[in-house]
């Protein structure tokens, strides 16, 4: 899975998540909500997806040809001219999904020691926290 159709699902999931929110205000407990923002963000952080019966993905998948044949010849014909035009330094061969994998295991482990730290902290004050009489 590339990271521009995580991104897309990702996206897809925070417009289904925005309007679940949006439409159903008063009916879902809050704690659905932000079931459904962790979900979202899920999606973004891991990067590779399981496989399931019914999902957002499919919906993506069935309207990405029809998508694609709505875009005009000239905007293909224009990216086609744009990337004959790149550097014969750019095409050597740098390894773009290396950087990128390197890029998201670094945030991905910065953000497990805030989260594990922020949890330490909570439970520590969890723990010294006087019960309401």
């Amino acid at each position: 899975m590339s990271l521009g159709e995580m991104s897309l699902y990702g996206g897809a999931m925070i417009l289904v998540a925005a309007l679940l929110r949006l439409l159903l205000r008063d009916r879902l407990p809050r704690r659905m909500y932000v079931a459904l923002w962790d979900l979202a963000m899920l999606r973004l952080l891991v990067p590779f997806r399981l496989p399931a019966l019914t999902s957002v993905q499919r919906v993506v998948q069935v309207a990405a040809p029809v998508w694609a044949q709505a875009v005009p010849q000239t905007l293909a014909s224009g990216a086609e001219a744009l990337a004959g035009d790149v550097a014969p330094a750019a095409q050597a061969g740098f390894p773009w999904k290396a950087a990128l994998l390197a890029l998201w295991l670094t945030g991905a482990l910065i953000l497990a020691v805030r989260f594990a730290r922020l949890y330490a902290r909570g439970r520590r004050v969890l723990a010294e926290s006087l019960p309401c009489a």
